[in-house]
Formats: structure tokens, sequence, C-alpha cells
């Protein structure tokens, strides 16, 4: 089974309300639809189109794969993605695109150096940008002594306590915190839903906002080409083979110098302005 993580639309579901997933044995071959899956709403938070999960038991990673948006009241489907081999994803392809490393019979970058060179791009954008989101605990006698919240928070901003009817009783302030555990000065009171309000760094590919997408292909080029800039025979190796226009060792510094510049300044159009909080936790 290959699990797929399918990024939503910008708008969420003004637009359409579903995907459509085609599958192909290769990358050239025919698609054949193999599901329409509804978009998942509940991953959407502040800053994050959010994704839709399409768990494909028969997928594996020599499968590729092409998905749409579609509006299943007026049947509009929208132009396909670009094309990702199971196990990668279309931010994969369009890093490979730009590297202009697309021969699937030849490829000069594994599947490893290109997804280590993805991550690094997204973990790159926090602290200037981040999501702000959610995340509940229902109090029972069996959590009540301690709470402990996923290590993927990088910030809490506010505890907001609930009852069973969903209505706001306010604030909770009394209880210490070591790490990522929260321990009450008394005891939780039961019967509650405890609501944090939290930052958490992008940690998925398909859950960053698109028109993000060039920033993140500037810094994995960037780390893509720094693994050529130590290593001349490779990189000579490279400009023969994927950049037949040449280069050398000069003109390689200077691609990662306009490099740098372009992806500092797309970084600092996205940087957001943290409002203060009394609660800061690390996880």
């Amino acid at each position: 089974m290959l699990q797929l993580y399918l990024r939503n639309p910008s708008d969420g579901v003004i637009s359409y309300d579903q995907i459509k997933v085609y599958r192909s044995d290769s990358k050239t071959g025919t698609y054949s639809l193999i599901a329409t899956v509804d978009i998942d709403e509940t991953t959407i938070a502040d800053n994050s189109p959010g994704y839709t999960i399409y768990d494909d038991s028969t997928g594996s990673s020599s499968k590729y794969y092409k998905v749409s948006y579609y509006n299943s009241g007026s049947a509009t489907e929208s132009d396909l993605s670009d094309v990702f081999q199971g196990e990668t994803t279309e931010l994969d392809a369009k890093i490979r695109r730009r590297m202009k490393d697309t021969n699937e019979n030849n490829y000069f970058f594994s599947n490893d150096d290109v997804a280590q060179a993805r991550d690094i791009s997204i973990k790159s954008l926090y602290p200037a940008t981040w999501i702000d989101t959610t995340y509940d605990v229902t109090i029972t006698d069996g959590n009540k002594l301690l709470i402990t919240l996923p290590s993927y928070i990088a910030r809490m901003d506010d505890i907001r306590v609930y009852d069973a009817n969903n209505r706001f009783v306010g604030g909770y302030n009394s209880f210490y915190k070591v790490g990522n555990k929260l321990y009450p000065l008394t005891e939780f009171p039961t019967g509650y839903v405890f609501r944090f309000i939290i930052t958490k760094p992008y940690k998925v590919p398909a859950e960053v906002p698109e028109e993000l997408d060039n920033y993140l292909i500037d810094v994995a080029e960037l780390d893509l080409l720094k693994t050529l800039e130590v290593d001349r025979s490779r990189y000579y190796k490279y400009t023969t083979s994927i950049r037949p226009e040449g280069g050398n060792l000069p003109s390689l510094n200077r691609m990662i110098e306009r490099l740098e510049i372009s992806a500092s300044r797309k970084l600092n159009s996205y940087r957001r302005v943290r409002e203060c909080s009394e609660i800061n936790l690390t996880g």
C-alpha cells in the first residue's frame, strides 16, 4: 500500500470539493483514474490549505501519479498536476524540473537526494512563517494528571476550555510545564475539552501553500548545488550530462550567490509578525 499526501486547493472547498487520482505504470504511459476522494477539510489551518490523504492499496514506488481537483456539483475539473513517482511528491518533480534532471532512466540526483533537499527547504520556513492552528485534548480520568502535547508544537499561545456542549467557559493557567508536558497545580478538571492555540512549523510538503513553492525550489536547488560545490568531478559530470551549456566552479559559485539572494528576498516577503504571548512551549 502507498500513502499519498495531496495538497488541497488554495481556496479550500470553494471551487472544488474532491480530488481525482490518476495512475500509470510508467512516467509517459497512459494514466487511468483510480480514485475520487473528498477533500479533507480537517487539515485546513491558518496559512495552510491542508492536505488530503489517499491510500493506494496497490500502489508502489514504481507507479506514477497525476491529480486534479474536481467539483462534483458542476462536473468541473482542473488541469492535471505534474507527474510524480510513488514515494515522492509533486514538489520533488518540480525540483527535478528546475535541476533539469528529469530522465527517469538516468537520474543524476537520487530520490533520496531530492527528498533531503526538499525537507531542508521546508524546514527553513520556520520561524519566518508558520501554521497557527489548534490542538484539542479531552480531559478524562485517565489523563487528568498530565497532558503530553505533540513534539511538533513550537509555541503555545493560549489555552481555552470548553464544556461538554462545546461552550467556551474560560481560559486555564493553573499548570506548570516541563518540555512539552503540562502538569496541573492541583488536577485538571474532568469532562472538559482543553483547546490549545498553537504554532507549528510546516512538516508535510502538501500542507505548504503553493505560493511558497518558488522559494522551496530555490532552497532545494541551493542544497543540491552545494553538494556539487564540494566535488569538482561531480559538478563537471552534471554540467556535461544535465546542463550541457557548460560551466566551471566560479560560475557555480555565482549561481549559488544569486540563489541565496533570491531565496532570502522571497523568505522576507513571507515573514509574519508574531503576536506577544506569555506562554512559550517548545516541543
